[in-house]
């Protein structure tokens, strides 16, 4: 492996390390790199709530409840702080707590979002069935799983 491989690793296995994803390389520190994890995290969040200010006064104080188990899961992909909003709402319908009336909003703002007029969202037991069509306002539509008998 010539030194630029090597380096490209490095850099790699540091970066799982700072989003949590691997223990600490050798040499680093572990209450450093989470302390700089964290704060990374941490800036994530406000880029992506300043991405989607709706989503903001939809979540209030829980998105920093909510963010880290998503953000441990699902790192920061190319298309940025856009796609990682539309992918953080998706996640809250799917594994998040959330009360009916800020599941509804959320699934309102993903309906409203993104090129697809049609979108089917499965969270939970419930399919949301998301809809913007020209002329009128975003709408999502819950509908209950249906089951085989």
């Amino acid at each position: 492996m010539d030194a630029r491989s090597r380096l490209a690793e490095s850099q790699a296995e540091l970066l799982r390390a700072l989003s949590g994803q691997s223990p600490p390389p050798t040499g680093f520190d572990a209450d450093h790199l989470r302390t700089a994890g964290d704060a990374l995290r941490d800036k994530r969040l406000r880029t992506l709530l300043k991405t989607w200010p709706a989503l903001q006064s939809v979540l209030g104080d829980r998105a920093r409840t909510w963010f880290p188990p998503f953000a441990a899961a699902h790192p920061l992909a190319a298309d940025g702080s856009r796609g990682d909003g539309l992918r953080f709402m998706e996640w809250l319908l799917a594994h998040a707590e959330v009360d009916d009336a800020r599941r509804d909003e959320i699934a309102t703002l993903l309906a409203g979002a993104g090129p697809a007029r049609v979108r089917w969202v499965r969270a939970r037991s419930i399919g949301w069935l998301l809809l913007r069509l020209p002329g009128m306002r975003p709408c999502a539509l819950a509908l209950s799983a249906l089951r085989r008998s």
